[in-house]
């Protein structure tokens, strides 16, 4: 057991070998790997004197690792992260602004990030975002929700074809599902409204 103060903590993934990151919001990000038994905290590298951006402390929802030593983050701003190197440092992969604004000029949080292959990684957030990108970040593509005044705050792919989101705001739940990486998404279970619930 560990006693040490930290910051509040939204996302963790297991990895392999009792390799173990959570991260949370201060741009927290810990650390284990031994099952648990003691964590290390780092930080993403952009609260720094050379950052280029406006240096807040950035809230991390989401993080997920494609194996021990590739990972994503997804965040506060529009941010997502890559390492390549099991968390030890971490790249911006900043999506372009075009893709992260929600539609009346700020830009969303971003709250669930999954790795479909070394280079491949779908990321979900507010307004309804869903983006995709298959050259480990250097681009990104947006992909079409129909519910963009909805948040989408997690996401799960069992290949990178099959998938599916889960999120909605007032009392609004939404799954939505796909077949074809994002192609096309579907509605499969809607609450309170009055969405097919279908499997395309």
């Amino acid at each position: 057991e560990n006693t040490q103060s930290v910051s509040n903590l939204f996302g963790i993934t297991a990895i392999e070998d009792g390799n173990v990151l959570a991260v949370g919001d201060d741009d927290t990000i810990l650390k284990s790997v031994d099952g648990g038994s003691t964590w290390m905290s780092g930080v993403s590298g952009l609260n720094n004197p050379d950052c280029t951006v406006a240096c807040e402390r950035y809230l991390w929802r989401g993080v997920h690792f494609w194996n021990v030593t590739t990972g994503w983050l997804a965040g506060s701003y529009g941010w997502v992260l890559r390492t390549g190197d099991a968390g030890n440092t971490w790249e911006a992969k900043v999506t372009a602004d075009s893709l992260v604004f929600d539609g009346v000029g700020y830009k969303v949080d971003l709250h669930a990030v999954q790795a479909v292959g070394p280079e491949e990684c779908f990321v979900v957030g507010d307004a309804g975002k869903i983006l995709h990108t298959r050259d480990g970040g250097d681009t990104w593509q947006a992909q079409s929700s129909r519910v963009d005044f909805s948040p989408l705050y997690s996401l799960s792919f069992v290949d990178p074809l099959h998938g599916w989101v889960a999120g909605g705001g007032s009392l609004q739940g939404r799954i939505l599902v796909t077949t074809d990486g994002g192609a096309i998404w579907d509605f499969q279970y809607a609450i309170n409204s009055t969405f097919s619930l279908a499997y395309r």
